[in-house]
């Protein structure tokens, strides 16, 4: 299977236009390191020709009737169905995911378009009782044009995730797929374009660096609101860069350190494939990773060797190939964070239990990796590493426990693995966390709201809450008594 590079130039009012901007930036292939191709940088005069177009595109869109916008955004995902093939090549070579995962994303890509086709047309309103001769009533409405900074995990994913629910609630959308990983959305937005009925201009595509494109686009009053997934650092930089103009709205889903907390009465046999599956999967490079467990002293023997067991039988190598388990990190600049990590706890004397570095070869490949017996204070339990490297760490009480699963400066998600469901409840409404899974891990649908607490961010992503992060609330008051009251 091999498809040919999309083309690179920026995409707004329909088509690719050619660049304004003199620079560009490499894309590379995580797993080979080699030069795919190169990418022109959207400067100013690209962010500005974008917003008109998309302008224009949002005042077509808001005019259109509901359930026609809901049968374009359908046809999306039939769109994504019949290219399904295509859009798994470009997640691969842009990310180095195994193909294998990137074929589970088409389905769940298929899903949130399918899922918020159908959103269009629930966007509802209310009516407020007053007890005088007066209406009161609310209407949601659409913000205009929404700038969407996407992270590279999940390049195909993320961008959906943002672009499904922005146009669902009538916005128009313009794109800034992280710099490693520019290529499938540009692809994505051909698709879409190509949908009959869609406004040109409705969803554009501008590739370049966050301090860059990015900021421009954060900077352009013409787009009221920024929705970022991605890094706490550059949420908070992102935030900064808002308030010395204007005042916008913003939705973050940032960085996490996600704990999970297996009791002694846990199925040890589920808990254990739960944590290498939810850890190791697309190279622990999901901001949800398992990547902080915590065990009760007297399982922690058996659980960590079923977690090792099964380590063994994981394959690291080529993406295309179907036997893959792990692929290559995103980028040199995160194999080099990770290693950094991995070094500094192997010289500071920290209990290496399995994985490490690889021997270097071809790709940014890193081993799936656990410390052992990881203190509260290390940098290993208290950073985001973003790399399949765990780490484990014992309580005794449940105290302890919930004391542990709160001593981090993020609250995205945790896991909890216990029969008993009094320590179950009292778990989840202790731990400071946005999501929650019990004897389960790494659960999504398009229906269920996901987003943080803490430094993870703020907002909620899919969802009903979704219509409420991208619509802004109109009051509207109405009198049957024109002559109003004299005050003097």
């Amino acid at each position: 299977m091999k498809f040919s590079i999309p083309d690179t130039r920026p995409f707004y009012d329909g088509i690719h236009q050619n660049p304004f901007g003199k620079e560009k930036f490499l894309s590379i292939n995580p797993a080979t390191e080699e030069v795919i191709t190169e990418i022109p940088e959207a400067d100013e005069k690209d962010v500005s020709a974008a917003v008109n177009a998309a302008q224009k595109a949002y005042e077509e869109w808001k005019e259109m009737d509901v359930i026609e916008k809901g049968n374009i955004i359908s046809k999306i995902a039939d769109a994504v169905e019949e290219n399904a093939d295509e859009l798994i090549w470009l997640d691969v070579i842009d990310a180095g995911r195994p193909i294998v995962d990137a074929q589970e994303d088409i389905e769940a890509v298929v899903r949130m378009y399918r899922y918020f086709s159908g959103v269009p047309s629930k966007i509802e309103g209310s009516t407020i009782p007053t007890g005088n001769d007066k209406v009161v009533f609310t209407v949601p409405e659409p913000y205009g044009i929404i700038a969407a900074i996407t992270a590279w995990n999940y390049p195909l994913f993320n961008e959906t995730a943002k672009i499904a629910p922005i146009i669902a609630t009538g916005n128009a959308c313009i794109l800034k797929p992280a710099e490693e990983t520019p290529l499938v959305a540009l692809r994505l937005a051909e698709i879409i374009a190509n949908i009959p009925g869609i406004p040109k201009g409705l969803v554009s595509v501008l590739n370049g660096r966050g301090e860059t494109t990015g900021e421009l686009l954060v900077a352009n009053e013409s787009i009221r609101k920024v929705t970022f997934t991605g890094g706490t650092e550059t949420g908070k930089a992102i935030l900064n860069n808002i308030s010395r103009t204007q005042i916008k709205g913003t939705t973050f889903e940032l960085g996490g350190k996600s704990p999970i907390i297996v009791f002694n009465d846990a199925n040890l046999d589920g808990a254990a494939k739960a944590i290498a599956f939810c850890g190791f999967f697309n190279q622990g490079q999901t901001c949800t990773a398992a990547t902080r467990i915590l065990v009760e002293k007297n399982v922690h023997d058996e659980l960590i060797s079923k977690i090792e067991e099964i380590t063994k039988r994981i394959v690291i190598g080529d993406p295309f190939d179907t036997n893959t388990s792990i692929g290559p990190l995103v980028s040199e600049t995160q194999y080099n964070k990770v290693r950094g990590y991995v070094e500094r706890a192997i010289k500071c004397g920290e209990q290496l239990r399995f994985g490490g570095l690889m021997d270097k070869r071809k790709g940014f490949f890193v081993k799936p990796t656990l410390f052992d017996n990881v203190a509260p204070t290390s940098e290993l339990f208290k950073d985001e590493i973003f790399g399949p490297v765990l780490t484990v760490t014992e309580f005794e009480t449940l105290e302890e426990a919930i004391s542990l699963a709160n001593n981090s400066a993020y609250g995205l998600a945790c896991g909890i693995w216990t029969k008993n469901i009094a320590t179950m409840h009292s778990m989840i409404s202790q731990i400071n966390c946005g999501i929650v899974w019990c004897n389960t891990l790494f659960e999504e649908f398009p229906g269920a709201p996901a987003g943080g607490f803490k430094n993870s961010g703020y907002g909620r992503e899919f969802g009903k809450e979704a219509i409420t992060e991208y619509t802004q609330i109109k009051t509207m008051w109405v009198s049957a008594d024109d002559s109003y009251t004299d005050w003097v």
